[in-house]
């Protein structure tokens, strides 16, 4: 294990060098997966599956977090010190660790669960995160979009049950989790992904009756051996005074992958909030109708208090319920319906123990009827008022045609021009792929409000999308008898419409042809590189290396603890350090820059030149730059007369 401080950390995330994911192909899990009906399909909203929780390290780097840290021609060293030039964590390195998580609860193929290590050995068992190498990393796509930090790099191990790689994923279902919180600690949102390569630990595995099922239950796979995870993050304390900064609260569930599942999300049904409503959460559902069973994850989607407990001052009673009638209209508290369950959350333990995922009806099971209308009825949950028992409001409802979009495969990119590339979306009625719907990608709704932009100092302000004509796509899909819909993407050279950040941030989203959007909490994220040509004769220290390293030098100081990325010497003598770690894919927890968000060009010209590192020539001061210098000269001469 791995515990160090933050600069023997950043040391080791730089220095130490790992194998990416080995032997897992995602195009071909992909293609696979759009295959399968997803009715039948494991995931970890099934049984046997494991719970887990405890504390996240993330040592979030800030320095990138102002659009005019990029520009090296007035960036100043004396900004290093000054938290309003880069940040309340100058020095982070971008990793992410777990600390103190261990197994809270397992749940069997019979659909018992249990809190008790008497009953499974398993429950109590640490959970540990990249035993034997570096820290997984977390990194932005951009500075003007912060909405999809994606993990790299990360490893799951559970001693005497099981070990896996993490496909890297974005962030998702961010929202208000809990209340009067100072900084980022009121956010919550999750993370969904696979486990691949898994390896099951020996003999060790006999201890548990729930590791063996798991087991049993992959190999029994097309592809074996895969994981289905996914955990929240809340509590996040980013104030640098308190004793608790850079950690928060993770709280997980993990089971089985079956052969239809997306990599980054679950191919079922959806309640979500009312727009008016922000401090409630997406909430993935699944009904099994030979169990007579619904399972509810909520792990992402109640209120929570300062404690980290569901606040009951704001969600009081929650029942589930679906109308008595085919709805024609939206759902009400006058909604005449038929009560399936009420939500038993009061528990100071029950969040950790069950990750949010709840059992519907708890005691019994559905009735024969109760299936068939629940098949074909959106259920919704009811917020009632605990004294009066009346219903107050509509806190979570599915679509009243059941529709839900998601997406097989990646929905966050980063391109280079000339690239091309997939987008893979999935249409669920009810949970059932539903066929020959014409799906469509649009401009997402915030861009076209203006909402989202590039803003660099007091002169530019980029939209987002703009030049529209970079991005090339499908405008029309039409949804197969998967209920796949695969769009093609195509990049162009933005034309550096930002200056000193490098491309554009392009967002989409998806709907139903002549519909609302069905994907406006999960857009279709793309960092789309501008184009980069080196000098005639390869390139050189002057002209095309020192102006990417510098900038990395400016707002990364802790890099500067182990090589000077400004300096040619320093680099020149540290060659096999940068060979080592950016010549790695950008899955492995070491990769260089730990930002990714360097395009492919500049790293092959990088790369390039650490094979040749030729200084080259000085280029020649622009009229702008002579402008520029001549103005900072005057401002620093004014600055020195003294006032009379």
């Amino acid at each position: 294990m791995i515990y160090v401080n933050q600069l023997g950390s950043v040391v080791w995330c730089i220095l130490a060098v790992t194998q990416g994911i080995a032997g897992f192909d995602k195009a071909e899990w992909i293609r696979n997966a759009s295959t399968h009906e997803p009715e039948n399909s494991h995931s970890y909203l099934d049984w046997p599956r494991i719970h887990f929780s405890g504390t996240f390290w993330f040592d979030s780097p800030t320095g990138n977090n102002l659009c005019e840290n990029y520009d090296i021609k007035t960036f100043d060293d004396r900004f290093r010190d000054d938290p309003s030039i880069l940040g309340w964590n100058p020095e982070g390195s971008g990793c992410f660790q777990l600390l103190d998580c261990k197994v809270t609860s397992v749940c069997y193929t019979n659909g018992d669960c249990s809190t008790h290590r008497r009953t499974d050995r398993l429950i109590g068992t640490p959970v540990f995160s990249n035993v034997d190498r570096p820290e997984a990393k977390i990194a932005d796509i951009d500075t003007a979009y912060i909405a999809v930090p994606t993990i790299f790099g990360l490893s799951l191990h559970v001693p005497g049950a099981f070990s896996g790689k993490f496909v890297e994923a974005p962030m998702s279902n961010s929202y208000h989790k809990t209340s009067k919180r100072e900084h980022s600690g009121h956010l919550g949102a999750d993370f969904y992904s696979l486990l691949v390569d898994v390896d099951w630990h020996g003999e060790d595995e006999s201890h548990s009756h729930l590791v063996k099922e798991m087991k049993q239950l992959s190999l029994q796979n097309e592809v074996q051996n895969v994981l289905s995870v996914k955990f929240n993050l809340d509590n996040f304390e980013a104030f640098s005074k308190s004793g608790k900064f850079g950690t928060g609260r993770i709280v997980g569930s993990i089971g089985v992958a079956g052969p239809a599942e997306p990599l980054h999300g679950l191919r079922h049904r959806q309640m979500h909030p009312p727009s008016s409503n922000k401090r409630f959460g997406i909430a993935n559902f699944r009904l099994f109708t030979t169990r007579g069973k619904i399972l509810i994850d909520l792990g992402n989607s109640l209120p929570y208090n300062e404690q980290g407990f569901p606040d009951p001052d704001v969600t009081q009673t929650l029942q589930l319920a679906y109308p008595l009638h085919q709805p024609t209209q939206f759902l009400n508290c006058d909604t005449e319906v038929v009560i399936l369950d009420e939500i038993n959350y009061s528990s100071n333990l029950w969040y950790e123990d069950t990750a949010g995922i709840i059992t519907v009806p708890s005691t019994t099971t559905l009735t024969f009827n109760q299936i068939k209308e629940v098949s074909e009825r959106p259920l919704f949950i009811r917020q009632l008022n605990n004294i009066s028992r009346e219903c107050e409001m509509i806190v979570l409802s599915e679509r009243l045609d059941g529709l839900a979009v998601g997406f097989m495969g990646d929905r966050v990119f980063r391109q280079d021009p000339g690239d091309s590339w997939k987008v893979d979306a999935f249409l669920v009625k009810f949970g059932h792929p539903f066929e020959g719907i014409p799906l469509e990608i649009e401009t997402a709704k915030s861009v076209k409000k203006k909402h989202m932009y590039s803003r660099c100092g007091k002169g530019l302000h980029v939209p987002f999308n703009q030049p529209p004509t970079a991005v090339h796509f499908t405008d029309v899909a039409n949804s197969n008898q998967n209920g796949i819909a695969v769009f093609e993407f195509v990049g162009y050279n933005p034309d550096n419409p930002r200056e000193i950040i490098d491309g554009q941030i392009y967002l989409y989203e998806i709907s139903v042809h002549g519909q609302d959007t069905l994907t406006s909490s999960l857009p279709i994220v793309i960092f789309l590189y501008n184009s980069f040509e080196v000098s005639p004769g390869g390139p050189t220290w002057h002209r095309d290396i020192y102006p990417i390293f510098k900038m990395y030098s400016n707002m990364f100081p802790s890099m500067n603890n182990i090589i000077n990325m400004a300096s040619y010497e320093d680099v020149c003598r540290k060659i096999w350090m940068l060979k080592m770690t950016m010549a790695l894919s950008m899955d492995d927890p070491e990769f260089m820059p730990v930002t990714r968000d360097l395009s492919r060009r500049k790293q092959r010209a990088i790369l390039q030149w650490l094979d040749d590192p030729k200084l080259g020539d000085i280029p020649k001061p622009s009229l702008e730059d002579l402008k520029r210098d001549l103005q900072t000269a005057l401002e620093l001469e004014l600055s020195t007369i003294p006032h009379i």
